[in-house]
């Protein structure tokens, strides 16, 4: 089969007073938005999480979540009226013409199948029958999205892949369909810097050879300026601004999209302005961990999945990481993704055991493994997981997800825990409105900020939290990072805090351990290791970031 492709020139999308909203009628999750694309067009979506970008991106593929309902307007792909459009149109529109890569990419992923066997199965449903040619395929996509050992890599399911990793993977899903239109949502949230490079590189490349039209739903204005054409700037459901991408970032003509500008400066600025130091004394030690390796066991052959002459042998995750965390510090932990960051914590967590080496609580308690820690020990350390909506059960309400550690871990009234999950969504600036929503009413920021609030709810010693700023725009983050600032001073919590944005790390930790390949190539206080880094790979991180702050590098 064919794909679908059609060369005519002219729009290839047309929203016309698109209206969106929830099945509870609290209110319009967009309104009357009206948006044309031309074809060959990068058309950037912007605006603070909640701001209905996401909902709108996938009105473009004829999808609406559960619990919201199109209320009038048209979204017009190709010529063809999405919104009243019947199955099989939609189904045969995202098999031939639309291709969307989700902001929570591993949602995408099937948990029992390898990720060479799900791209094979998009290869197979374009038409392509030789199995040695969608394996050959598969490696030259995931080698396309820079991931090393593709072969390997292949055989791997997804819980075994980092957040970036799983993010690349849904991309190269993507490119395997060969569509004209290919809908990303914040397609670099879970990517380190050096990664972000080269992925936009890779999509520039694609634009001029593919001739792809590409939406893309973000909120990093720096991934905006070197990537995008035009700009539609959105806020509570409304499109108050687009334009050509220049003339949007170089003169702003609504407040809403002049905020977003200078919160993206100013949150720059501060990397600069308050870097963390030590203050020199000794503190009590909350976590020792010594000679850390974690290695994936290896996996036995399967009929009908990835040869198991491809699957290479195991290969360490961690290797001898050795590092402290005193009480009250925050210590960053940087690195490209697949370097071990999302590993390490699984690991201090307790959902992925040591193959050697020592993790000491407090001085004393061992916490090898889960099944032997006590309930205080498990309430005292808590994980953030970096995939939020993956992390919050479906059927629950919000209220449901922040009340179990409440229920679990202390004696309260209905009435008194309901009025504290209200102070902790308050804390993460969410209103008690929320409490009553399920995840799939929820923003990726904002099911992010729940996340937040839900670990907050335990009273922790120390808290894990992996990537957990990646999916909220500018603003949030900074009310996030505050948040974690105030929890860190008013209770003595520690954290450990995974990022690939070294804006984030450089404006929160005291403490920074650098990550490659799974072992400790540098770490120390803040101030030293940013500004004066003995290793090479940490000046490559650093230079690479830089990189990705030129606001004025337009797309052509």
């Amino acid at each position: 089969m064919t794909p679908f492709r059609n060369n005519r020139a002219g729009s290839l999308i047309d929203v016309a007073g698109l209206s969106v909203a929830t099945t509870k009628s609290v209110g319009l999750i967009l309104e009357d938005v009206g948006l044309t694309v031309q074809r060959g067009d990068v058309v950037g979506i912007v605006g603070e999480s909640g701001s209905g970008k996401s909902t709108l991106a996938l009105a473009l593929l004829g999808h609406f979540k559960t619990g919201l309902r199109p209320v009038s307007g048209s979204v017009l792909i190709d010529g063809r009226d999405v919104v009243s459009a019947p199955k099989a149109d939609i189904v045969s529109l995202r098999r031939h013409l639309v291709s969307y890569v989700p902001q929570n990419a591993g949602l995408c992923l099937t948990p029992t199948k390898r990720i060479g066997a799900a791209i094979e199965e998009i290869s197979h449903l374009q038409g392509e029958r030789s199995a040695k040619k969608n394996r050959s395929r598969v490696v030259e996509l995931l080698e396309a999205v820079r991931l090393p050992n593709a072969e390997e890599l292949a055989a791997r399911y997804p819980h075994e892949l980092s957040g970036g990793q799983q993010q690349r993977c849904a991309i190269a899903m993507a490119l395997a369909a060969n569509t004209e239109l290919l809908i990303l949502d914040e397609p670099t949230s879970a990517l380190d810097a050096t990664t972000v490079n080269e992925l936009l590189s890779l999509l520039r490349k694609l634009i001029v050879e593919r001739g792809l039209t590409i939406i893309c739903v973000t909120h990093d204005m720096r991934v905006v300026a070197r990537l995008c054409t035009q700009v539609a700037v959105m806020r509570k459901g409304r499109l108050v601004e687009q334009g050509r991408c220049q003339a949007i970032l170089n003169t702003p003509q609504h407040s809403y999209t002049q905020m977003l500008l200078s919160a993206q400066l100013g949150f720059r600025a501060r990397r600069e302005e308050d870097l963390p130091h030590s203050d020199g004394h000794a503190c009590l030690n909350v976590l020792d961990i010594r000679d850390v390796t974690v290695r994936y066991k290896p996996r036995s052959p399967l009929l009908g999945l990835w040869p198991s002459d491809r699957r290479g042998s195991a290969a360490a995750a961690l290797q001898d990481v050795s590092f402290s965390v005193e009480k009250g510090r925050i210590v960053g932990v940087i690195g490209e993704s697949g370097s071990g960051k999302s590993t390490l914590l699984k690991s201090i967590a307790g959902v992925s055991t040591p193959s050697a080496g020592e993790m000491v609580f407090m001085g004393g308690e061992d916490l090898a493994k889960l099944k032997t820690r006590s309930t205080s020990l498990r309430r005292s350390i808590q994980l953030i997981w970096q995939n939020p909506l993956a992390a919050l059960n479906p059927k629950q309400t919000v209220f449901d997800a922040i009340d179990a550690p409440l229920r679990l871990y202390f004696k309260m009234s209905g009435t008194r825990r309901r009025a504290r999950a209200a102070e902790l969504l308050a804390q993460v600036k969410l209103t008690a409105e929320y409490l009553d929503r399920f995840p799939a009413e929820l923003s990726g920021g904002q099911a992010q900020r729940v996340a937040i609030a839900r670990a907050c709810a335990a009273e922790p010693e120390i808290m894990l939290c992996d990537e957990i700023t990646s999916a909220l725009d500018v603003s949030v983050q900074a009310a996030v990072l505050d948040v974690i600032k105030g929890i860190r001073s008013q209770t003595g919590c520690s954290f450990v805090f995974v990022s690939h944005d070294l804006a984030a790390v450089a404006s929160i930790a005291d403490e920074i351990v650098v990550l490659k390949d799974g072992v400790i190539c540098e770490a120390g206080l803040t101030n030293r290791i940013l500004h004066n880094p003995s290793h090479p790979y940490t000046k490559r991180l650093l230079e690479a970031f830089a990189g990705t702050d030129a606001r004025f590098s337009f797309a052509a």
